[in-house]
């Protein structure tokens, strides 16, 4: 379908989605916040194991993936997702929770 096709109304669209994407762009600066406040890092094996089993998921040398995920800077994304995920871990254990 064509952005500018007639059958969609987007402002409609853009009204029923805002309050959602508002929500997630706040829930990940938090995220972010406390992620530099308690100084998240993820260490580059960490990394290197999520790279891994998504190279074996897609069956190519996890070499090869890692150059390919550096070359469309989806790399640091990968990071940044991770250390996100570590935030949360920490934020669980905290209030007395375990973490898998």
């Amino acid at each position: 379908m064509e952005p500018s096709s007639a059958e969609i109304n987007w402002q409609e669209m853009a009204a029923r989605m805002e309050p959602g994407s508002r929500r997630r762009v706040l829930d990940m600066l938090v995220l972010e916040q406390l992620a530099d406040e308690w100084q998240i890092a993820v260490p580059e094996a960490d990394v290197d194991a999520y790279v891994s089993l998504e190279a074996r998921q897609r069956g190519i040398p996890a070499g090869e993936h890692k150059a390919n995920l550096a070359k469309e800077h989806k790399l640091e994304e990968l990071r940044g997702s991770a250390r996100i995920s570590a935030t949360v871990d920490e934020m669980i254990r905290r209030v007395g929770g375990e973490v898998d």
